[in-house]
């Protein structure tokens, strides 16, 4: 099961709504739900999303044997580096 924790850490960290550093001209409201349980998240397209990602970030921290933290960390001050490098091939984006 995909940790809905780490979706919500990464969500926080690079939705560009919830940072703000949305460029849209209407600046609508951010669809990703924390409340909403998890068993509805592959119906909400933002909490999808974010899944998706944190499978993605799973993958590439059990691949680099990093933890949880160091990708996370690795989100808010990104830098070329191995998490990088990790983050293109899974087509972290």
């Amino acid at each position: 099961m995909i940790n809905s924790e780490l979706a919500t850490e990464i969500h926080d960290i690079c939705c560009p709504k919830c940072t703000g550093n949305c460029r849209s001209a209407h600046h609508s409201n951010c669809a990703f739900d924390k409340d909403l349980d998890i068993s509805l998240w592959s119906s909400n397209i933002a909490n999808n999303y974010f899944l998706e990602l944190a499978q993605k970030a799973a993958e590439i921290i059990e691949e680099l044997g990093i933890t949880e933290e160091e990708f996370l960390e690795n989100l808010r001050n990104p830098s070329k580096n191995d998490i990088f490098e990790a983050m293109i091939r899974h087509g972290f984006n």
